[in-house]
């Protein structure tokens, strides 16, 4: 149980800079947060409803998380029997988690699924290409809707997986109703893509040395050369044009600080209309939102506000290119 007489690790003197702070904490298997707030800043009546609401999301997260709605190669955020299928394809080193708040959003507007990291769940038979991962993937999503229209999307790594898909799926006769890329890059300078590809490594590696990607309990060292392997066949991938309908959101703010050759790939990425690959789409069927936030933080509240209307725009006909 949680003693209040344990001392605290903070002064109380000390100028947090912030007018509202939350520290958590798990003693004896018991999770507690403490909230503290600026009184001249903030009533007492809204620091009591900033508290429940916080209260009620972790539990929307518990009972999220608690669902059998768990496999190895997809997670169900929602399924409506009733209303479209949205298929989202995983980045190059977050699964599913990193859609969740993408999912709060439209998972009542649409039945909404996320393709987990193939790789990391077969450790023993991982894929060795985008075609390969296009196709496996297919074969996932036909499991739950045998026949198109599809609606398919991919942020980063899992933009180009998403891409390859459509491709394949219309060369088996199949519909694709829209295609949708968050924040997919190609450079054809590939010593330009080995640079941000190691970047991106070293900051999965940060993430994942901090367990925020271990739902398997997979080695830390072993999902660094899962991240490693699929760096190398991002590299190797060569887009085919695809004649669809596309909405594409890219991220517009270089992230603080980048210094010498990674800066000069932002500058790279930056210059081009949809990030490299504008040129492997219908210009006339290719939508292109710009998203004031980095690429990481694609899916903030800041990112969220322009995305989710764009979305149910893109998908329910509202504000088609048709």
């Amino acid at each position: 149980m949680y003693r209040s007489d344990l001392a605290s690790p903070i002064s109380l003197e000390n100028d947090f800079g912030c007018d509202l702070n939350i520290n958590g904490f798990s003693i004896n298997g018991e999770v507690n947060f403490e909230l503290k707030y600026n009184n001249e800043r903030f009533s007492e009546e809204f620091i009591n409803h900033f508290s429940q609401g916080f209260i009620r999301t972790l539990d929307e997260f518990v009972e999220d998380c608690d669902k059998d709605d768990f496999t190895d190669d997809i997670r169900v955020f929602s399924n409506h029997p009733d209303k479209k299928n949205l298929f989202i394809i995983h980045s190059a080193n977050f699964g599913s988690e990193f859609f969740y708040y993408l999912a709060q959003e439209l998972k009542d507007e649409y039945s909404f699924y996320v393709i987990e990291p193939y790789n990391l769940n077969h450790l023993k038979s991982p894929l060795t290409s985008v075609e390969e991962f296009a196709e496996k993937y297919i074969e996932i999503i036909k499991s739950i809707q045998p026949e198109g229209p599809y609606y398919i999307g991919g942020f980063c790594f899992g933009g180009s997986i998403a891409h390859q898909m459509a491709i394949q799926l219309k060369k088996q006769n199949e519909k694709v109703d829209k295609l949708i890329i968050f924040d997919t890059n190609y450079i054809k300078d590939k010593e330009l893509e080995k640079i941000l590809i190691e970047s991106q490594l070293l900051f999965a590696y940060k993430h994942q040395k901090g367990g925020v990607l271990n739902p398997k309990e997979i080695g830390v060292e072993e999902m660094v050369a899962q991240s490693k392997l699929v760096g190398g066949i991002w590299l190797k991938y060569e887009p085919d044009y695809y004649n669809g309908e596309v909405l594409f959101f890219k991220s517009t703010k270089k992230p603080d600080n980048l210094m010498g050759k990674l800066n000069m790939v932002y500058d790279y990425i930056s210059s081009k209309k949809a990030s490299g690959y504008e040129e492997f789409y219908n210009d006339e069927k290719l939508k292109i939102i710009e998203v004031p936030v980095e690429h990481n933080r694609i899916f903030s509240v800041k990112g969220l506000e322009i995305i989710v209307p764009e979305i149910i725009k893109f998908i329910d006909g509202s504000d088609s290119n048709e």
